[in-house]
């Protein structure tokens, strides 16, 4: 019963770029947009015509209705036989290469001489993907499975042993998944961190003229990529202009006279060239300016987002978000302007003047508890 269990474990289900004899000479097209590797047993959609592996495809089908690139019910469709024909001629070497096994094998026969045949066996860890020797499996999946995971639908903690069950049985919503997986991004794949680190080792101009580059040659998935740069500039500049501002009432109310007469100067000088400014442009203009602004400072911060670069949401979703974000852009306006209409100098005197000082007490007094008593 066991070794039945380990054959069927052992099963191919990914195959990386790097065990493909002149990898590089391999389409495109013949690796899977889920899990980056080379196509296995594919399956394509029939209404978009893209392949997936067999056993990402199924996992994917698991929570989702709806096919990978947004169609919007995936039908499933066996490869064409020039795809087939393609596969079959290409040289991959065995899983156990780390471990000494130096055969090179079609793709038809690999998997019969992993399973079968192969002198250094191995197998991967169910929980953490560890590729190891088939004798020591046994050992470290009882080690490896009392870590503790959490369900990506309800954010439930449990040991990896009991998650996998609890999956099937989960009862949060499947429709809040796609939300959920944009709010809480999580990267999984060695693809996801390559994409993360490819944008990070660039410099700023450089990912601006990346990106641009991207959006001109994916039109289809324009929407998707100037939404995740834009998300991500705007968060981006929230989290900037926060932090300045904390820095600046912690150092400016060090001296409680000092930080008075400053919130009285940029409190005045505020109420006075807001208006003004406001008055010369009209909104359209305000929403303009922050979108570009939003897009060129998320294209510059895109490295702590780029892995969500290749995530497809819904159309649906991504539309009702840039409609979201166009009617709460347009509120924020309507009340500062109002803000400035209605609400006296005065008061944002002393609304900014209280938040320095708190902020200013609540900086002491953690100093004080860093301080060796």
């Amino acid at each position: 019963m066991v070794n039945s269990t380990l054959t069927a474990h052992n099963r191919i289900e990914y195959i990386g770029s790097e065990r493909i004899c002149n990898g590089e000479n391999v389409p495109k097209e013949l690796f899977c947009p889920i899990c980056s590797g080379l196509l296995w047993r594919p399956h394509s959609c029939g209404s978009c015509q893209n392949l997936f592996c067999e056993s990402c495809i199924s996992k994917w089908l698991r929570t989702n209705t709806r096919c990978p690139f947004g169609c919007a019910k995936y039908q499933d469709r066996r490869c064409s036989p020039q795809i087939r024909c393609l596969l079959s001629n290409i040289a991959i070497r065995c899983q156990s290469t780390p471990f000494g096994c130096e055969q090179i094998r079609s793709y038809d026969t690999l998997e019969a001489h992993q399973l079968n045949e192969c002198q250094y066996s191995s197998i991967r860890c169910r929980y953490c993907e560890h590729l190891m020797l088939t004798e020591g499996i046994e050992t470290h999946e009882q080690e490896c499975g009392q870590q503790i995971g959490s369900c990506h639908k309800c954010n439930q903690r449990f040991p990896l042993y009991l998650l996998e069950q609890h999956l099937t049985t989960c009862g949060v919503n499947d429709r809040q998944q796609p939300l959920q997986q944009f709010l809480l991004p999580i990267v999984n794949t060695d693809a996801e961190q390559e994409i993360q680190r490819k944008y990070a080792n660039l410099p700023w101009y450089r990912r601006i003229s990346s990106l641009i580059h991207l959006i001109l040659t994916n039109p289809f998935d324009a929407l998707h990529i100037i939404f995740i740069i834009m998300f991500t500039g705007f968060f981006f500049g929230i989290g900037f202009v926060g932090a300045y501002f904390l820095i600046l009432s912690v150092r400016l109310f060090q001296n409680i006279f000092v930080g008075l007469i400053s919130v009285i100067f940029f409190t005045g000088l505020l109420h006075f060239i807001a208006p003004w400014i406001l008055s010369l442009i009209n909104d359209s203009s305000v929403i303009l300016f922050s979108a570009l602004t939003c897009f060129f400072v998320g294209c510059s911060a895109i490295h702590a987002n780029a892995h969500l670069l290749q995530n497809k949401f819904p159309v649906k979703l991504l539309l009702s978000m840039y409609i979201g974000a166009l009617v709460a852009t347009k509120i924020i306006l309507v009340l500062i302007r109002l803000y400035f209409l209605w609400i006296p100098t005065s008061v944002t005197a002393t609304f900014t003047t209280t938040c320095g000082i708190f902020i200013t007490l609540i900086f002491r007094y953690i100093s004080s508890l860093r301080q060796p008593s």
